[in-house]
């Protein structure tokens, strides 16, 4: 809470009382730059001689001060310091005031800049002028150096067929083998004939009986017709 002004004229001088007025709104709004400035240098010292004046007081009272201290110890400080408390606040909403005046100047000088700025861009020539008249198709093509070989969609086709031919020949033969010559096995042998031998040589276990009769070849698997496109 702030001290009130009758507060104030009874703590200090009549010329103390004088300055502190002037850190009050609206007097304060009233001051140009330059007298703001040199009252806030007038509080501030005025601030630190009280803050001075009651640091010795209290090293008096401990008994690190010399003889003079040691008296002005025994006085009371109370007034003192409500002194320098009135000048610490009129100190604060004038250094406020000074930093509206900073923000002001800042703030017009940035305005100077850009409008400065902004008529050197206007002065200025422009950097890309007209090229004049242009044909119409626009750019010119560059050919390119490099090797371009051209192959017929047609030959692409032809040998895109002829893999899907072949894979598909293969295919079958695989699947004919695989079976046994299109599905046809071998004969079963007659009721009561004789075992044939299995050491591949035709001849029967039974002595004196006849070889027994090779089955016939399978006949060789026929082509078939591939999936895709013609044989």
């Amino acid at each position: 809470m702030g001290v009130e002004l009758t507060a104030e004229r009874r703590l200090l001088s009549e010329k103390e009382f004088e300055q502190v007025r002037r850190s009050h709104y609206p007097e304060l709004e009233s001051l140009p730059p330059d007298e703001t400035l040199t009252l806030a240098r007038w509080l501030r010292g005025e601030r630190d001689r009280a803050r001075d004046i009651i640091a010795a007081r209290r090293r008096g009272r401990r008994g690190k001060a010399s003889g003079t201290g040691q008296q002005s110890a025994d006085a009371s400080e109370r007034g003192l310091s409500a002194k320098k408390q009135v000048y610490a606040r009129a100190l604060k909403r004038v250094n406020g005031r000074l930093e509206r005046f900073r923000a002001e100047r800042r703030r017009a000088i940035v305005q100077a800049n850009l409008q400065d700025a902004l008529k050197r861009k206007k002065d200025a020539q422009p950097q890309h002028p007209s090229p004049g008249r242009t044909p119409r198709k626009g750019m010119r093509p560059i050919p390119s150096g490099r090797r371009t070989v051209e192959t017929d969609p047609r030959e692409i086709g032809r040998v895109s067929q002829f893999v899907k031919d072949a894979q598909a020949r293969r295919d079958s033969l695989i699947r004919c083998y695989e079976t046994g010559a299109a599905g046809v096995s071998p004969p079963s042998p007659a009721p009561g004939s004789p075992r044939p031998s299995r050491r591949g040589d035709g001849r029967s276990r039974h002595a004196g009986s006849p070889p027994a009769a090779r089955p016939p070849e399978p006949p060789p698997c026929p082509g078939r017709r591939p999936r895709h496109g013609p044989g």
